[in-house]
């Protein structure tokens, strides 16, 4: 139970969140909620595993570049371990986990580029 600031007899204590995704503090203005199919280039490994050279995700937009990652591994299970640390490029340039896609995006190129060593 969180007590007033004001409560002489306890001390206040802020309330703790615990969220498994990076904070996006990108404001979103203007744009509402749309669940958006967004189709997704595979490459390498990733293409072996889904047997196909694209995927389509259903996602609800705006999101992270980290939620897309988080549906494709739900939605296509032999992509859980590669969307861990695999990148994201959205017409033909990386994009890290705190950018946004939305609705704008639905007709970008958006590809999975799995890790590679050598």
């Amino acid at each position: 139970m969180l007590e007033h600031r004001n409560s002489p007899s306890r001390h206040w204590q802020e309330p703790l969140f615990i969220v498994n995704q990076p904070i996006v503090n990108q404001p979103i203005v203007n744009e509402r909620i749309v669940n958006e199919r967004i189709v997704v280039k595979m490459f390498a490994g990733a293409r072996e595993r889904v047997g196909a050279e694209s995927i389509e995700i259903v996602l609800n937009t705006p999101a992270s570049v980290y939620q897309l990652k988080q549906a494709m591994a739900s939605q296509f299970a032999a992509l859980q371990s590669l969307v861990e640390y695999g990148r994201i490029a959205v017409n033909n340039e990386f994009v890290d986990d705190l950018e946004m896609i939305s609705a704008a995006h639905a007709h970008s190129e958006i590809a999975l580029i799995p890790p590679v060593s050598g």
